[in-house]
């Protein structure tokens, strides 16, 4: 018994040191570690033809004087570390990846998280960012993300927040928890442009201390729950956004009032606000009209919000159909001549 016991923990500590050796083999074939002006060190992962995956288990050394790293042009990475052993990391960048399995504890230095072109992007699970108390810089772009865990953006600070033209597939509750940083309240941004999003919980996206909250041309598929959002901000934008309204046209539902009750809380019950939002956001079902086209016989529940029948959809723009006018002009008068021709 005690023998096969022996046996079996040599298997794995072999293993382990073929994995690691292997690992730290490939890793010094694809990587350049340079080094700046303060004697501190900067990586770059690059992988090629022969080396197409880059994995990271365990605790592993190679990053621990690195204050930049950069993983890029892999067919897949994954990151699963009990913790990155760094005291120096400020940012890590992941670009031009097809799938990054992101597991891994970050050190309390990050200042940085950018992750752009990925197209499958599977972790950024609760514990992720958990030494992690402030970002200055988070950017997610031109990325499809699977899912974000509850709370794993909680009790950071955050000042600059960009996700641009990504797919969101599910936000469980508290996915997207942000607080903005006390000594940059009027400069911290969190911009949201050209997302989609799949399915959001209660409380998904929650926002606090942001100086200024933009959601623009994004596309919100699955049904908004009362309390999807919760946004406490000095200014928001919310402009030529899709929302899963009703299947059937001009129908006053709950659906819709859904919708405005997570709008009319954070426009700070303004009715000006949020009848600027109604004319400016838009129904899946025809995105062609403005929401509230489709409210247009809802009057005496709008009411409740302080929308009266004063809010009227937006005037068709004057200077768009005066160069229509003249486009067509000229078409009629090159017909007209090819005709006495």
């Amino acid at each position: 018994m005690l023998l096969s016991y022996t046996l079996h923990l040599q298997f794995v500590v072999l293993f382990i040191t073929i994995l690691v050796c292997t690992c730290s083999s490939s890793i010094e074939k694809i990587c350049r570690k340079e080094m700046d002006n303060n004697m501190r060190f900067n990586i770059t992962c690059t992988c090629n033809n022969n080396i197409k995956d880059f994995e990271v288990y365990g605790e592993f050394f190679y990053f621990e004087d690195a204050r930049y790293v950069t993983i890029r042009n892999c067919k897949e990475v994954t990151l699963q570390t009990t913790d990155i052993n760094s005291s120096e990391l400020e940012e890590l960048h992941l670009h031009h990846i097809h799938t990054v399995v992101f597991n891994i504890f970050l050190p309390s230095s990050t200042d940085s998280l950018k992750i752009e072109n990925v197209s499958n992007l599977t972790g950024l699970h609760n514990h992720s960012l958990l030494h992690v108390q402030h970002l200055r810089n988070l950017v997610i772009k031109n990325t499809n993300v699977q899912l974000i865990d509850s709370h794993t953006f909680s009790d950071i600070s955050v000042e600059n927040i960009y996700f641009i033209n990504t797919t969101f597939k599910y936000l469980n509750t508290g996915s997207l928890n942000f607080t903005g940083m006390k000594d940059s309240l009027n400069n911290s941004v969190f911009h949201i442009e050209r997302c989609t999003f799949e399915k959001l919980d209660l409380n998904a996206i929650s926002v606090k201390r942001i100086g200024t909250f933009r959601i623009l041309e994004s596309d919100f598929k699955g049904i908004l729950k009362e309390n999807s959002f919760k946004i406490s901000s000095s200014t928001t934008f919310f402009r030529s956004n899709t929302f899963t309204c009703s299947e059937r046209k001009d129908t006053c539902n709950d659906i819709q009032f859904d919708i405005l009750e997570n709008f009319y809380g954070f426009t700070q019950h303004n009715s000006q606000e949020l009848c600027k939002f109604l004319q400016t956001n838009y129904c899946r079902s025809h995105k062609t009209k403005a929401m509230i086209n489709s409210l247009q016989s809802c009057y005496p529940k709008l009411l409740k919000y302080g929308v009266n029948k004063s809010c009227m959809p937006l005037e068709p723009d004057k200077g768009y159909n005066i160069y229509l006018n003249i486009s067509l002009m000229l078409v009629c008068k090159l017909v007209l001549k090819i005709m006495v021709f």
